[in-house]
């Protein structure tokens, strides 16, 4: 693994550890919190690395980043992050499984 593979692997565990002292505080299953790692800005190896690490759900919050990233890893589960555009609603319903906020309600319905 490379030092950057390994940097990103010691992150990824420190967070989940983090994650799970907060759920054990709050009585809940650290298994039901889903880790959304921001893919904004990041250089495709680090995505690839954290994918090795184990990071399954990557979060973008521009679609045309989102385009240029999926490809990066496909086989994650993609969400936008923040708000979204009109003009790009359709896109992201093609490239996300998720949009985490809308901005207008218009835009949560299928015909948005």
């Amino acid at each position: 693994m490379s030092q950057l593979g390994e940097e990103i692997a010691r992150r990824v565990a420190a967070i989940r550890g983090r994650i799970a002292r907060a759920a054990e505080r709050a009585g809940r299953d650290p298994d039901d919190v889903v880790l959304v790692g921001a893919a904004k800005r990041q250089e495709p190896e680090r995505l690839r690395a954290a994918w090795d690490a184990g990071l399954r759900v990557y979060g973008e919050n521009r679609v045309q980043e989102a385009e240029e990233h999926r490809p990066v890893v496909p086989e994650a589960d993609w969400h936008l992050i923040g708000p979204l555009q009109s003009n790009k609603a359709r896109r992201a319903v093609e490239l996300a499984r998720a949009a985490s906020s809308l901005e207008l309600e218009p835009l949560a319905s299928p015909e948005g």
